[in-house]
């Protein structure tokens, strides 16, 4: 239901097994159908539902790809709006892989879709097919059914850092941080991107990004990081109940390597400290970082 993703049905076989297939596709009708897709992105992004009820006949039907049944337009346009209240921001791409005329009024559309961000769980690959109907030389989706596909993942290996996923402020003294963890399509790496603000001036002093995956090769958790300053670090990471523990080694923009325990721990849904132990800087002991709460944003 968070997506444009169907699935064949009796339905879909019984049509095209009946109905007959058109000599020559017009073109134009194709062009027509076809044009839904985009017109259906663009109304999802933009949390349109009465956009979206307006693509499809008066008496559709539409299940989802949790199963979840609705018939009739305005039925339509309610989920899509419950949809929109529940997940604000989330965006859809469609590929449409095929369409077909089976007869002058009657078309069969196949193809893949993706939300972002992803929900929560095992990634799979969206799929759907769609029933278009001519109304009054209008083509209007009269029947969508949605499913998923498995899809090869290390997912399984990065789960217990799913928690992390969405935005984060931390304060510490003289500087905010704000932190974003999302997932790479597969849910194969998670996507950090970060920002230090200096004090009160809502001057950027560095940002940064950082890859978090899982080393089939070595059997760990590893993570890659590059900031603005040149600066970049390595780490290996374990879980240790609701502890993400990770060993980094450190270029720094001038050169030198360093080496620390950074420990994230998870308080709460809402609430992590994180802190940087047992730091050295060319095989030298330096003081311990500060301890810093981080807050999802918006809890």
């Amino acid at each position: 239901m968070k997506s444009f993703m169907l699935v064949s049905s009796c339905l879909v076989c019984w049509l095209v097994a009946h109905a007959g297939h058109a000599d020559e596709g017009s073109e134009i009708d194709l062009e027509q159908i076809r044009a839904t897709a985009p017109a259906f992105v663009a109304a999802f992004n933009a949390g349109d539902a009465d956009a979206i009820a307006a693509l499809w006949t008066e008496n559709a039907d539409y299940r989802d790809d949790t199963g979840l049944y609705f018939h009739g337009r305005d039925a339509i346009k309610q989920a899509y709006a419950d949809v929109f209240a529940t997940n604000p921001g989330q965006k859809i791409q469609v590929l449409v892989e095929s369409v077909k005329l089976i007869t002058p009024d009657l078309a069969v559309e196949d193809g893949i879709a993706d939300v972002s961000p992803p929900p929560p769980g095992p990634p799979a690959e969206g799929r759907y097919t769609a029933i278009h109907v001519r109304q009054d030389g209008t083509w209007l989706l009269a029947c969508v059914r949605e499913w998923h596909e498995d899809v090869d993942s290390k997912y399984s290996h990065l789960k217990p850092l799913e928690w992390l996923i969405g935005t984060w402020v931390a304060t510490s003294p003289g500087r905010t941080a704000e932190t974003t963890f999302e997932w790479t399509r597969n849910k194969n790496f998670i996507k950090r991107t970060f920002t230090i603000k200096l004090g009160e001036q809502d001057f950027t002093i560095t940002k940064g990004t950082q890859l978090i995956g899982y080393d089939p090769s070595k059997g760990e958790i590893r993570s890659w990081l590059f900031d603005s300053e040149s600066g970049f670090a390595e780490s290996v990471w374990s879980v240790d109940g609701n502890h993400l523990v990770g060993q980094s080694n450190v270029v720094l923009a001038d050169g030198s390597t360093a080496q620390s325990t950074d420990t994230l721990t998870q308080i709460t849904d809402n609430q992590f400290t994180f802190q940087s132990t047992k730091r050295t800087i060319e095989g030298e002991a330096v003081e311990d970082g500060d301890l810093i709460t981080a807050v999802r944003a918006g809890s």
